[in-house]
This record gives C-alpha cells, structure tokens and sequence, in this order.
C-alpha cells in the first residue's frame, strides 16, 4: 500500500440514536487520524440521530435510509462496491452478524472487522430461534478479519460458546474522552434532580429487561430508614412498567424518571453514587463516565466485563449477586462521603485506546 495514500474506512451502524454503542463509534471516528484515514459513516438509517452532532463536517455520513438492518443489505453491497474501502468497520451485533451473511458477495479486497457490542450468548438466550442464531455466529462471525471485544470476558464467551478462534480477536476496551465530560458536567441540572439532605442515586440506561430497572426499584423499596432518592435517565420499552411498579411499591416520591437526557454528566458527577443494576452487560460506558466524574460506583455482578473495570477501585462495589436484597444491603452500609481517584479512568483515555485501534487497523490492511 503506498504510504501517502489515506486509508479509507466506513464505519457502519444502525443509527446515531442515543446508545452507548453509537457514542463509542463516533468517538472512535472523530479521533482517529484525519491525516491518515478518510472516514465514512454509514447509517442504516438518520432518523433519531441524537449523536449527530459528535461527527464533525470532514466526516462523511451515508444514509442507507432503510427501516431495518434487513433492508439495508442490498444497499451495503451497492455501497461497497461502489466504495471499495480498505476497512469495513461494522459494530452492533445483528448488524454484524447481517454483514458476516454476505460476506461472500462483498468486496474481496475490503477487510473486514467487526467491534462486538454485548455478551452474545446472554443476548441470544432470550431471542427466538436462539440455536439458530447460534449456528450463525459459529459458522459466519468468523469470515471476519478481526473481531474486536470490549472486554477480555465478551472474547471468552465467542471463544467458548460460539468456537472463534482466540487469533481472530482482540481486548480493545471503550475509549473516555475525559475532558469533553468535564466540560459537559459543569452544565446545570434542573433543581428537581437532587434534594437537600437526600442519599441522591443515579442510574442511567435504556429501560430494558436486561438493564435489571425493576430489580433496582424493588431495592429501594427495601431501604427504610434511610432519606434516598434515585433519578434514572434514560428511555424504552418498560418505562410505563417501571413508573406502575414504582406506584405499586410506593416509592414513587423516592424515585424520579427523567427520560432520554442528551447530557447526562451532571447528574452523574452530582450524584452519590451510581447504580449499575444490569442482569448482563457488556462493556459499560456509563460506568467509565461515573468514574470520569469522580462518582462511585455500586454494581451488580453481571456477566460481562464489569469486574475488569471496578475490581480494585476504592469506593466502588460490585454486590454479591444479581438481586434486589444485596443492592439494598450495599447501598445501606455505603459510606457516601468518598468520591473516586482521578486516575481510575486512566487505562481508558481516549488517546490511549485510539491509538489501539489505528494500529490494529493499519495492521489489518497491510496484511
């Protein structure tokens, strides 16, 4: 490849709407080298894109307006060829997945890689047709060139359950970008967010089953003696749920939904401590972002790569099972005066995990 010639490379996800997934993908194509790569957006489709702004202009972003990944295939075979970019960069694991299906028709001289978003055997358990979406990831995942996991727990369970080769992947963990979450966090936050003399607790994430918000209100329902208060961000399928069994416990006035908030920060950096009260997850960014912040952090021992990142950390805890009663008995004996070390977030500074991935990306198109 000639040396002064850019690298060309599409990144391409569902959307830009207000995900963790689409907040790391923009992160990594904003601060990778502009000098060296010519940087592509592909978007299944541009409705919702809340993250829209975090690209800058010198990005371009192709809307493949499609409803579905499903519909979009066709399209992503037109654009490549058309494109013939040195790098596929696929991140969302349907999405992925999709891709890996027609990797037969597509450019030969693309490489491919794929960023892994969730720990796939716990997100295939709950879908339909789970065997097949087995067979799937064992027979097609591994046409990729590279697979790229958040964590070294995501790369065992592929390993494991799913036969992917240890050679075709690699630990690149989520990429901080500290300064810009400072900055964001001296915003102001509306005065109903936190009350004097309160335990204030934050939680933010999209309000799924697998985010774990109904175990989370039944733990406040279990502390008593305690002036407690949780704000939680964020929206989805089980908010009207969420809000009845809030009623239902009678602890609506302990608990305040705030919705879909662009800018989270200074919730979480007023806050006492932030709960992660997740069955499984992957890489949490939310919990990078307490940390940037200086907020503890009290987690439940979901599968995924939760204890790479809070193991060791003073003033955060991970509780000794998925369950209401030990995330109650947690945030009891919580000593809520501490804030977290600065360099906490230190193994993931922005500038730290970009130059992983530029490297592993030029590794990838000289081969």
């Amino acid at each position: 490849m000639n040396n002064d010639k850019k690298i060309s490379i599409i990144f391409i996800i569902p959307s830009l709407s207000g995900g963790g997934a689409e907040k790391v993908i923009c992160t990594i194509a904003r601060e990778l080298n502009k000098e060296k790569f010519d940087i592509s957006v592909a978007l299944v489709t541009t409705r919702n894109a809340v993250h829209r702004d975090l690209l800058p202009d010198y990005i371009k972003i192709i809307d493949l307006k499609s409803t579905r990944v499903l519909f979009s295939l066709p399209k992503i075979v037109f654009l490549l060829w058309k494109k013939k970019p040195n790098i596929l960069f696929s991140s969302v694991g349907h999405l992925n997945l999709a891709i890996s299906l027609i990797m037969a028709i597509l450019p030969k001289s693309t490489k491919y890689i794929a960023r892994e978003t969730g720990t796939v055997s716990k997100i295939i358990y709950d879908l339909k047709f789970s065997t097949l979406w087995t067979l799937g990831y064992k027979l097609f995942y591994p046409k990729y060139d590279l697979i790229i996991c958040q964590s070294q727990y995501m790369k065992d369970d592929l390993s494991k359950n799913f036969l992917i080769a240890p050679k075709k992947m690699i630990v690149i963990n989520n990429p901080i970008d500290v300064d810009n979450i400072l900055e964001l966090a001296l915003e102001s936050t509306p005065e109903i967010a936190y009350r004097r003399n309160n335990i204030n607790l934050v939680s933010v994430g999209r309000l799924s089953h697998e985010k774990g918000y109904d175990i989370l209100l039944n733990t406040i329902s279990l502390i008593h003696n305690h002036d407690i208060h949780l704000n939680i961000l964020g929206d989805g399928p089980m908010k009207k749920q969420l809000e009845k069994q809030s009623i239902d416990l009678g602890i609506s006035e302990k608990v305040s939904f705030l919705g879909y908030v662009k800018n989270p920060y200074p919730y979480i950096k007023l806050a006492d401590a932030l709960i992660m009260c997740s069955r499984h997850e992957a890489f949490s960014n939310v919990v990078l972002e307490a940390l940037t912040c200086g907020t503890p952090v009290i987690a439940t021992p979901s599968p995924g790569g939760i204890h790479e990142v809070l193991d060791n950390i003073n003033e955060c805890h991970i509780v000794k099972e998925i369950s209401a009663e030990a995330l109650a008995d947690c945030i009891i004996n919580h000593n809520f005066k501490n804030r977290v070390d600065k360099n906490a977030i230190s193994p993931y500074l922005v500038k730290k995990i970009i130059h992983k991935y530029e490297e592993e990306i030029v590794k990838n198109v000289l081969i």
